[in-house]
């Protein structure tokens, strides 16, 4: 099997399995919008969220939250902006 042909009945499988789910990809540091593209290949119904978007409730309307990332220093940096009671939302949604 080509990688071309692997690739694609990969996202045909994850399109059949994720189909409509409403993915939020976290958005406040990084580089989301690689993912967000993903998941709308993939089906679902994606969309950035903020650290003030998680503040807000935002987390009741997701089925799945992904935060891109890299290494410690880097992760830091990007949630930081959620704070202790950004961070307890996400831990209490999970």
């Amino acid at each position: 099997m080509s990688n071309q042909q692997w690739w694609t009945d990969f996202c045909n499988t994850l399109s059949s399995e994720l189909n409509g789910l409403q993915v939020g990809v976290y958005a406040s540091g990084g580089a989301p919008y690689h993912h967000l593209a993903l998941a709308a290949l993939w089906g679902t119904d994606p969309r950035p969220v903020r650290a003030e978007d998680i503040a807000a409730g935002s987390l009741d309307n997701l089925d799945v939250l992904v935060f891109p990332g890299g290494g410690f220093k880097a992760m830091t940096g990007m949630l930081e902006p959620l704070g202790i009671e950004g961070a307890t939302r996400v831990r209490q949604w999970v």
